[in-house]
């Protein structure tokens, strides 16, 4: 239903509400994250190996499953697990993508993203 109503949308938003946005979106993010971490602590921090990747991934789990039982108030979020993320130079061809930045995960809310490291 909502995307009837983005499709409509024009104009740019005043700076005091730019900031607001901006203030949700980060304690949104927070939540998520603090959410997330309350499940895996439930579970004594359970994982596979005591390695980075192992860590980010359950965490990401976690962040899923957040997602998942709270579908209304998490509508325009989605968590990536380590997406490739490669710059404009590499889009455009000019550098090769090998060297692209991988970050743990990615968690998109609405058009911004937020680059994540489990460290």
């Amino acid at each position: 239903m909502l995307h009837r109503y983005r499709q409509r949308m024009s104009g740019t938003a005043s700076p005091g509400l730019r900031s607001a946005a901006e203030a949700d979106i980060n304690a949104h993010l927070r939540q998520l994250i603090t959410a997330a971490l309350r499940r895996w602590s439930a579970e004594q921090f359970s994982t596979f190996s005591a390695d980075e990747l192992s860590y980010s991934v359950r965490l990401f789990y976690f962040c899923e499953l957040i997602i998942a039982e709270n579908q209304d108030d998490h509508m325009i979020m989605h968590v990536l697990h380590a997406a490739q993320q490669p710059t404009r130079e590499m889009l455009l061809g000019l550098e090769h993508p090998s060297s692209s930045p991988r970050p743990d995960f990615t968690v998109v809310i609405g058009a911004v993203k937020f680059r994540l490291e489990a460290k």
